[in-house]
């Protein structure tokens, strides 16, 4: 025997039937907060800072890579060059 029940609920009425807190105020707070947080952030947004932190080690980390191709051509033409 196979029976359906088929309820047509809001997911609010859902929770409600099922003794489920409502956080709708909470999540209310949290999108607020986590707005707030992102408009300091462009008000306090300063591009070369980025750039700065972009480029500070990429010469180092390029000049690194260029040793480490020579000596991996070296190494491969027994060490001449």
């Amino acid at each position: 025997m196979k029976i359906n029940f088929e309820v047509d609920l809001t997911p609010a009425e859902l929770r409600e039937s099922l003794g489920l807190p409502d956080l709708s105020p909470f999540h209310d707070q949290m999108l607020n907060l986590a707005r707030e947080q992102m408009e300091e952030s462009i008000r306090n947004y300063d591009p070369s800072n980025l750039v700065k932190q972009w480029f500070e080690g990429g010469m180092t980390a390029t000049q690194e890579f260029q040793k480490t191709i020579a000596s991996m051509m070296a190494a491969a033409s027994g060490g001449k060059g």
